[in-house]
């Protein structure tokens, strides 16, 4: 727990979004053209330098197999004192989607940017999959249904064979390192 945290805590303030420094960070963003965006946060520490934040929006590439991402928008570097400002300009200006806020939300909106980029070879290696697959993407569906569809695939799945060790290695990562801080400052300036 951090010293704001217990602040906060001790005096029963709830309900205020704080932005957060972060080494490494992720927050998902759903839209229509692309469908998905992820701005990533990283916190980069040169040796003879003052380290610097780099913030960037990418999307999948399609086909990819490498769960690659394309950028969007240039790659913004700021330092430690632009950083607070910057994203809070950001919050308060994004309103071109919707943000992903809650944990379930974070692995479905994953698992589809893994589907999309690796596609043709999960339709030609793993025919068998097809109708799972189709089900923990199905839109019309409530996503705590999508969810049950995807955890009877996972059961399926070879965390050590074919395409399936990098959307592990992946989810794992956007998992520890989501900013939902981040989602809960656009929402409140939003």
């Amino acid at each position: 727990m951090q010293i704001f945290e217990e602040y906060l805590q001790r005096h029963s303030i709830t309900g205020v979004p704080l932005l957060r420094h972060t080494k490494s960070g992720y927050l998902f963003l759903r839209e229509n053209k692309p469908k998905w965006k992820v701005l990533s946060i990283f916190w980069k520490e040169p040796t003879y330098r003052p380290g610097y934040y780099v913030v960037n929006v990418c999307t999948p590439r399609h086909n990819s197999n490498a769960f690659d991402m394309e950028p969007i928008l240039p790659e913004v570097k700021l330092g430690w004192d632009d950083y607070e400002e910057f994203l809070l300009n950001w919050a308060t200006e994004y309103k071109d989607g919707a943000v992903v806020a809650d944990k379930l939300e974070v692995l479905l909106m994953s698992w589809e940017m893994f589907v999309f980029s690796h596609d043709a070879m999960l339709a030609r290696s793993y025919p068998s999959l097809i109708g799972s697959i189709y089900e923990t993407l199905d839109f019309t569906q409530p996503k705590t249904d999508r969810f049950q569809s995807y955890n009877n695939l996972a059961k399926q799945l070879d965390p050590g064979g074919g395409p399936f060790p990098t959307w592990f290695r992946s989810f794992e990562m956007y998992n520890k390192h989501y900013c939902y801080w981040l989602s809960e400052l656009v929402k409140a300036n939003g």
